[in-house]
């Protein structure tokens, strides 16, 4: 009798898996993360922050790696969305990206609300993962960083919006 019984619950096993509900993410989702680089550049001493740490204190450069198109995080519903915009308490960064070869380059303008400006490029170098950083202030000053870069996974679960 239970020989006769292990057929019908096979099936009806299959049934339940198949219709089950899938994950949030879907195939087009995960093949757009697969493009998905985090760099995350700074002096030696922060390089040992822990991912967690980077991801809620600091910016990382999350990038497609094909195209150089420049991400944010929404951290309360963890979703990319395209960079372009950002907003910082009354400052507003203004961002271009793209790739030239293995270097990511990115232009950032920061606009104050008194008419100030500095103009901020960062070139990275994606396969030594150092960063040259250059910037120049509306009033003529400026100033050049060289720093290190170490790759961090993405957040699990993230999605794109």
């Amino acid at each position: 009798m239970k020989k006769l019984l292990a057929l019908p619950y096979a099936i009806c096993l299959l049934v339940l898996i198949a219709c089950s509900p899938k994950t949030k993410q879907t195939m087009d989702e995960i093949s757009e993360l697969e493009v998905i680089d985090v760099l995350f550049c700074a002096e030696k001493n922060k390089l040992s922050l822990s991912v967690d740490e980077i991801y809620e204190t600091k910016y990382p450069w999350i990038f497609n790696k094909e195209t150089g198109e420049l991400y944010e995080r929404d951290m309360d519903k963890n979703e990319l969305y395209p960079l372009e915009v950002f907003i910082d308490g009354k400052s507003k960064f203004v961002y271009e990206s793209k790739l030239n070869g293995n270097i990511l380059e990115i232009e950032e303008t920061e606009f104050y609300p008194v008419n100030k400006k500095i103009y901020g490029k960062y070139l990275i170098d994606l396969d030594q993962l150092k960063s040259k950083a250059s910037y120049k202030y509306s009033d003529g000053y400026k100033e050049r960083y060289k720093e290190d870069c170490i790759r961090i996974p993405l957040p699990a679960g993230i999605t794109i919006r």
